[in-house]
């Protein structure tokens, strides 16, 4: 894995998802206050909301995922720019 292929389009992709998580929250937001305006059924508007709000929690954990791809690429990368040998030391000096 210490060659990946494209790592800058990998940190490009993150950085969409990121985008499209926050447009879903505003999404989520517009889609509540409307369903609180024009639900008349306190039923359907309580299925309604709890829906909305588990594709919402999608979207979160999909932006999760993201920054986890993002801290590997971005490990990666360092790594390859810090020879092994001084990798290994600065390790060793940070557990002790």
């Amino acid at each position: 894995m210490s060659r990946l292929k494209n790592p800058d389009q990998i940190l490009k992709l993150c950085v969409e998802i990121h985008r499209l998580e926050n447009e879903a929250d505003y999404v989520l937001r517009a889609a509540v206050a409307k369903l609180f305006k024009e639900e008349p059924d306190t039923r359907q508007l309580i299925k309604l909301k709890e829906l909305y709000e588990i594709l919402e929690g999608v979207t979160d954990h999909c932006e999760d995922v993201a920054n986890v791809i993002e801290g590997i690429v971005s490990g990666v990368r360092i790594n390859e720019r810090v020879p092994a040998l001084h990798r290994g030391h600065c390790v060793r000096r940070a557990l002790l």
